[in-house]
Order: structure tokens, then sequence, then C-alpha cells
């Protein structure tokens, strides 16, 4: 690789960071899946539930329960307005278009029932990749916001610093 194509590269990532242009990389999966919801109890995880997930960890928090054969555990899965994580499988979780929403109660489960609703999916590399774009971004907003204040004449000078002036 040489350095014009290393230049060349640089220019478009901050050119993406600039214009909020999604990421190649980022190959997230959105369709219609069925959705239905469970809490940690025995009614719905059988008379054998000790409250931990397929992964071991507590049946607590944004947990989703799918088909590993299907999406990876481990995978982040955004549904019903927020991300969850893939950490538990189900005996009637089959298929790439099923998953289980963990709610805290059995109530608010039933309350919940069943519905069809748009999930998106990333791997882990994925939800990775999106994190640290997200933290470019800002990172990218933050010095963007310094030059415009710097060339504003809103720094000054103080003790071999930079810092705002009042």
């Amino acid at each position: 690789m040489g350095v014009g194509s290393w230049k060349l590269g640089t220019a478009l990532l901050l050119l993406s960071a600039i214009c909020h242009l999604p990421s190649p990389a980022l190959a997230a999966s959105t369709r219609w899946v069925r959705v239905t919801a469970y809490c940690p109890c025995r009614i719905c995880c059988g008379p054998n539930a000790c409250g931990l997930t397929a992964t071991g960890r507590q049946a607590v928090g944004q947990i989703v329960a799918v088909d590993p054969r299907r999406i990876p555990l481990g995978s982040m899965v955004h549904v019903n307005g927020r991300w969850n994580r893939a950490d538990d499988t189900g005996r009637d979780i089959k298929g790439a278009n099923r998953l289980d929403l963990l709610f805290a109660t059995h109530e608010e489960a039933k309350r919940f029932g069943w519905r069809w609703m748009p999930v998106t999916i990333l791997t882990r590399r994925e939800w990775q990749r999106k994190l640290d774009d997200e933290r470019f971004e800002r990172r990218m907003a933050e010095i963007i916001a310094a030059g415009q204040r710097l060339a504003a004449g809103t720094y000054r000078r103080a003790d071999g610093g930079l810092e705002l002036a009042r």
C-alpha cells in the first residue's frame, strides 16, 4: 500500500465521519420477525428454570433468545426500540424469523404477547465496529468544533495550553 492510497483512505474516512455516511463494513441485516415475550420464571422457562441464560449470564436486562444456528449467540439485536444481546435460546425458538424478548416479570411478558416486528441484527464484530464508528464521529465533531472555536478566536493561551476564553 503506497502513501497515496493511505492518504486517499484517510480522506475517505474523514469525509464519511464529517458527512455521516454509513460505514461500508457495517452489514446489518433487518427483517420482520415474530417476537414473543418471556421472563425467567418457571412458567416461561420450565421447571428447571434457574435464572441463567444459555450463555451462563443472569437472565436480567436486555436479552433475547434466538436460534443459535441462525443468529449467533452474542449478536446484538435491535427490537422494540432498544438493543438487546442474543444470550439465550429457547425450545420454541426455531429459525431466523423468530425470537423471544426477555421481560422482568411474567405480567409484562403476558402483556407484550407476540408481535411481528422489524429486527436489526449485528454480529459482535459489526457491533464493535458500530461503537468504534460512533466514538470516532463524536471525536471528529469535538475536533471540528474546537477548530471552529480556535478560528473564531474563542481560545486563548494559558500556561502552555489552550483553554476557552470567558
